[in-house]
């Protein structure tokens, strides 16, 4: 084998290495992993969130107003003044046009003192499955992050047919 054909088996293995290691950083890529991005900010989603948090797949314009009016989100409220908030801003962004090929995931925890990470999002089995690394906070730490929503972009195409969702 020649050395012009060693040097481009070798540049090929390591740029495929590291597509691969980029989509799965994206949140793409292998076993039913799905792309996504995540929003992610202090506080609670509504003042009517529930004990267990919320987890709630947004398809449509109208389901987030819904859901905004069900959690008591004043995100489409202009005469609260919560409706400046950046998480309400974020939501305002999402109109019939966004949702035409995209969905939304609204997932928030409730004074659980825990920080987490989404390790990955997938589909299995017609279940959409957020799997979620939780840690405890030692010693009282970032009180603020008692309360913390992810709002979390999806394709409508990843997840068409789903019929369960969970978190792991």
């Amino acid at each position: 084998m020649s050395k012009k054909k060693k040097w481009i088996i070798v540049v090929s293995s390591i740029l495929a290495v590291v597509a691969i290691g980029l989509g799965v950083g994206l949140g793409v890529g292998l076993s039913g992993r799905i792309w996504y991005k995540a929003h992610i900010f202090g506080g609670r989603f509504g003042w009517q969130d529930t004990e267990e948090g919320i987890f709630e797949l947004v398809t449509s314009l109208d389901e987030l107003k819904e859901i905004c009016d069900t959690y008591d989100n004043p995100a489409f409220s202009e005469e609260y003044f919560a409706y400046l908030t950046s998480m309400g801003a974020k939501l305002r962004e999402y109109d019939g046009t966004y949702f035409s090929d995209k969905a939304v995931i609204i997932f928030s925890t409730t004074g659980n003192s825990k920080r987490f990470k989404i390790k990955k999002i997938y589909v299995k089995n017609k279940e959409l499955i957020l799997d979620i690394n939780y840690k405890e906070y030692k010693h009282g730490h970032a009180l603020w992050l008692e309360y913390t929503t992810i709002i979390i972009e999806i394709n409508k195409a990843d997840i068409l047919g789903i019929t369960d969702m969970k978190t792991i």
